[in-house]
């Protein structure tokens, strides 16, 4: 399991740089928000794999993970509404 979700966190790291990139070299008409769209899950299984079992680095892991959580939810109101 460990090693499935690495590959898709590692997988949605890619495509959002690729993203990036894109939006970086090309004249395309396209929101960076939409790059959280594949960051922030890849940075939410990253974190989940590392998060500790007790201890205030596991309060810092999930103030992280519910921050990354808000920042993707307006990424998917932004590509809803935009």
């Amino acid at each position: 399991m460990q090693k499935i979700a690495k590959y898709i966190s590692r997988s949605l790291l890619l495509i959002a740089g690729v993203m990036f990139l894109m939006v970086l070299f090309t004249d395309i008409p396209f929101s960076p928000m939409y790059i959280w769209l594949f960051l922030a899950p890849s940075l939410i299984i990253k974190e989940f794999m590392d998060m500790p079992a007790k201890g205030k680095s596991r309060i810092y892991s999930m103030v992280y993970i519910a921050a990354i959580f808000l920042v993707f939810g307006m990424a998917v109101l932004e590509f809803i509404i935009g």
